[in-house]
């Protein structure tokens, strides 16, 4: 029989020795084990081999049943492949359907908001609004369950969700999301992009004066920028132009354009809002008979969509049909003809009209399955 000391010895030493593989185990398991290595590889640009790290860390999450790491994991591989679409989005649907359980807790349910939110982002990039407003729609309401803070929820989620609303054609959607986000409180600039979102969505109902009174709103806030000027003023010239005020659309068309001067190409935004007025600054020149103004603030508009959004986008669409408007003006059929399939060639890139014959002047429409949900389609079908 051992000694007692002999006996407390082994208690002691047996004590210690489990306390060793406890903590062992503890580090086998630890998620966080791998994140200065992660970071270091980030830092030199290794970034897939970053991302085998961190489906390591995945893992080691999932072991300790740390949803919430677990998630936030996958929100950080996302950042790294954000410039792959195709593939951030198959990472997002491969992390929401790999979930273990469901989430519990505000905390564990915040990555899945954030992953709904950038599913949303790369949809609406890839043209696919009617997809991305059904993942914008679940992000919005995991935010609204736990409200979280510090999250800007107005520009990452209610302002991309209304637009693609509007663009979608379902104005009254449109604008019970952009109130949501006026009960938000932003500050005046962001308030007035809100009010021009709103009369735009109204403005799409044919609803003018209400249009005309949102746009108003925005324009009477203080210290908003004249970008913001230049949009909300470029926009209630389209409306004065619906409403019959021809002259005034002209002028005010051209108040916004004094104030929109593109810094350089990457101003995108600036060449957007300066579009928009040079073309409704043409189609009021359409209609008062000044066609040579007309033809050059439409050039104008149209030169500045190809540099914020390529040949092949809705504002590009909206060009053409306005150039379509003015040859038609003009008694020039064939001419009218033309700018009405480069319309529809500019939302349906797949559209490949044939040349017009001058004695029966009309080309092939699209095919039925080249439609998809735009409002320019349908307006450069009726150009």
């Amino acid at each position: 029989m051992p000694t007692p000391y002999v006996f407390k010895t082994t208690l002691v030493f047996l004590f210690l020795l489990l306390q060793s593989l406890l903590l062992q185990a503890q580090g086998h398991v630890d998620p966080h084990q791998y994140d200065s290595k992660i970071s270091s590889l980030l830092k030199k640009g290794q970034e897939e081999i970053a991302i085998y790290y961190l489906n390591k860390k995945t893992l080691l999450a999932k072991k300790t049943d740390s949803l919430a790491l677990w998630g936030q994991t996958q929100v950080d591989i996302i950042d790294i492949i954000e410039s792959d679409y195709k593939r951030s989005l198959a990472h997002m649907d491969a992390a929401w359907v790999n979930r273990w359980r469901e989430p519990k807790t505000e905390e564990e349910w915040r990555p899945f908001m954030l992953v709904f939110t950038n599913k949303g982002y790369f949809l609406k990039e890839l043209g696919q609004y009617w997809q991305a407003n059904q993942a914008y729609e679940t992000a919005a309401k995991y935010y609204e369950r736990f409200q979280y803070l510090g999250f800007d929820v107005v520009y990452a989620i209610y302002k991309p969700l209304g637009s693609n609303y509007i663009r979608l054609g379902e104005n009254d959607k449109a604008i019970a999301v952009f109130q949501k986000a006026l009960a938000h409180g932003p500050n005046n600039e962001d308030l007035s992009g809100l009010y021009s979102n709103i009369g735009s969505a109204y403005w799409n109902k044919g609803d003018y004066l209400i249009a005309e009174e949102n746009y108003r709103k925005g324009l009477g806030l203080s210290d908003i920028s004249d970008a913001k000027k230049g949009l909300l003023l470029g926009r209630l010239a389209e409306t004065m132009l619906d409403l019959g005020r021809t002259a005034e659309a002209a002028r005010t068309a051209t108040k916004a354009l004094r104030l929109l001067h593109p810094e350089g190409p990457d101003d995108t935004e600036i060449f957007e809002y300066r579009a928009r007025a040079r073309r409704i600054a043409g189609l009021a020149n359409t209609k008062l008979l000044k066609f040579a103004e007309a033809q050059r603030f439409i050039a104008g508009a149209l030169a500045d969509d190809r540099v914020s959004s390529g040949d092949t986008s809705r504002e590009v669409g909206k060009d053409y049909i306005a150039f379509s408007k003015l040859y038609l003006r003009q008694g020039r059929i064939l001419p009218a003809l033309g700018a009405a399939d480069k319309a529809l060639s500019a939302v349906i890139p797949s559209f490949h009209p044939g040349p017009a014959n001058p004695h029966i002047p009309k080309s092939p429409n699209p095919q039925i399955n080249q439609f998809y949900e735009e409002n320019t389609i349908f307006e450069a079908l009726t150009a």
